[in-house]
């Protein structure tokens, strides 16, 4: 009996730690929400559902969406766009190891940083083929 109850031990901690790798939670969406491993294959989202890193997030017309991050970080997409996290490693305790990639593929998008961009701003990244920024202050 003691070598089944270490394998199914060994299985819920590998569930656990799975879970611990999502990047992003989805905290709410409006309208034509998607997402997937490519942006063709991605279906449509409900609140709490977690995106994991490589994962592309896709709105429809009238459509948007925000994002919250383990950090705290929210990221608004508007609609008609593709967005997609391409890496997001987040440890609360070495904030030498933060690295968050992020691709702006097309539409538009609202970041509000939060402790990784106070505590390493290398750290961040966003690829864009053009951008037009704004910086309008804090939130």
């Amino acid at each position: 009996m003691r070598p089944m109850v270490r394998v199914a031990a060994f299985f819920l901690g590998l569930l656990v730690s799975v879970s611990a790798f999502a990047a992003a939670v989805v905290e709410s969406a409006s309208g034509n929400v998607r997402a997937g491993v490519t942006a063709a294959a991605a279906t449509a989202v409900r609140k709490d559902q977690a995106i994991q890193p490589g994962s592309t997030v896709v709105t429809g017309p009238k459509s948007q969406t925000i994002l919250r991050f383990d950090d705290g970080q929210a990221i608004v997409l508007g609609e008609n766009t593709e967005f997609r996290v391409a890496t997001y490693n987040y440890v609360k305790d070495a904030p030498a190891r933060d690295s968050f990639v992020f691709e702006l593929a097309k539409g538009a998008m609202r970041s509000v940083t939060a402790l990784v961009g106070r505590r390493n701003a290398q750290a961040y990244t966003l690829r864009v083929p053009q951008a037009t920024i704004g910086i309008r202050g804090t939130d």
